[in-house]
């Protein structure tokens, strides 16, 4: 009966949240509304709440504008022979602000940090000697639509995502080697067929802010900081025996990299090392899956105690057909601030065929969350988490 009414709650939370307060534009008052929301919700949990700012960029938009429009001078200066040097560098440092920010490892949006936003964090001291720290971690920002998130294109993101790093190689490439080697080739044609995808990609970002609306962010990712609120409220009832629970509700994580979550492990990295994090993101539709690492130039692999517990719990559920899965490329989640620190972490979502249902699509509304895989998810979590907290009976 306690279950029943926990898993009714997450649902009630989304509902809040997705219904009544609505999209949640990074650092702007909807995200702060949500987290006010998620603050009031762990205090009356019995959790010990800390708000902790930060600054952030505002959007994605503005870092990969900055990168595409470095590739782009470089192709046009490679035109003036006199200006193939400036050229040159502009190529090298748009490639290399392209590649960071594609692997999540370089944060080219410090330089727009024009915003304020938070992280609200509560902590439920368990019943017995403190032992154990799990980490329940969802962002509370929702993002703004753009065409290369049309369902239709959903599926090849990772591949458009490359096709334009190798048109800004190309485009990079010919501005270098024009710099050097003047009058080997024609450089300024030979950068042309590179400056299509890359100019395209702007057009994408520039169209985004002018003509796309926000997301409502049903599922992407209220779902995520319900299923976080509904399990903060049955621990606060059945408080583990020997393990801490954190509830992390950041902010932030769909401006280009997940600047919440990296602002929550530069600030807790020493207590958070030997942790037991968990990412809740997208879980209100489609099947279950427990993902088993992300990263694009460099993967970084979830913690393998983790995806053991998970696959364990899974097993108990075969009606479910919960799986392991990955994070695609190009994409990311919570999880990878605190995997690229190394911390024990594994993120959690739903899929439907292959694809997270309206993924960042105007579509991602209340209507079209399903609470019974908001149920199976409390359930899911619940079990790995006092799986962590006795060990003896995983």
């Amino acid at each position: 009966m306690a279950e029943r009414a926990d898993t009714t709650g997450a649902w009630e939370h989304v509902q809040v949240l997705a219904g009544e307060i609505g999209p949640r534009p990074a650092t702007g008052p909807a995200e702060a509304r949500a987290q006010g929301y998620a603050e009031e919700v762990l205090r009356r949990a019995g959790f010990d709440v800390r708000v902790e700012p930060f600054r952030s960029q505002t959007t994605f938009t503005w870092p990969w504008l900055l990168v595409g429009s470095l590739v782009t001078a470089a192709g046009i200066l490679t035109w003036w022979p006199g200006l193939r040097g400036l050229g040159a560098v502009a190529g090298i440092l748009g490639v290399v602000a392209f590649i960071g920010m594609a692997d999540v490892a370089l944060d080219v949006g410090r330089l727009f940090a024009t915003g304020a936003s938070r992280n609200v964090i509560g902590r439920l001291a368990p019943a017995g000697r403190p032992e154990r720290r799990v980490v329940l971690a969802a962002h509370a920002d929702s993002t703004k639509a753009a065409l290369l998130f049309h369902p239709a294109q959903a599926r090849r993101f990772g591949t458009n995502l490359r096709i334009h790093m190798a048109g800004s190689v190309w485009v990079a490439l010919a501005a270098v080697l024009g710099a050097l080697v003047p009058g080997a080739l024609r450089w300024e044609w030979i950068a042309l067929p590179g400056l299509v995808p890359v100019v395209y990609g702007l057009g994408l970002l520039v169209h985004r802010e002018l003509a796309m609306p926000w997301v409502q962010g049903a599922n992407d990712n209220a779902s995520g900081v319900g299923l976080a609120l509904a399990l903060a409220e049955h621990f606060g009832k059945n408080r583990p025996e020997r393990t801490e629970i954190w509830v992390a509700i950041t902010g932030c994580e769909e401006v280009g990299a997940p600047v919440g979550m990296a602002r929550l492990v530069a600030r807790h990295r020493a207590e958070l090392r030997g942790a037991s994090v968990l990412v809740l993101d997208n879980l209100g539709a489609g099947e279950l899956r427990y993902l088993l690492g992300e990263g694009n130039l460099r993967f970084h692999r979830s913690d393998p105690e983790l995806v053991r517990l998970a696959a364990a719990s899974a097993a108990r559920h075969p009606d479910w057909r919960i799986g392991p899965s990955r994070v695609p490329p190009g994409s990311y989640t919570d999880a990878h601030a605190s995997l690229a620190a190394g911390i024990p972490t594994l993120a959690i979502w739903a899929e439907r065929d292959g694809v997270l249902p309206n993924w960042h699509w105007p579509t991602d509304v209340l209507a079209n969350v399903e609470p019974e895989t908001l149920a199976r998810a409390f359930t899911f979590v619940r079990e790995i988490v006092e799986a962590i907290d006795r060990p003896h009976i995983a």
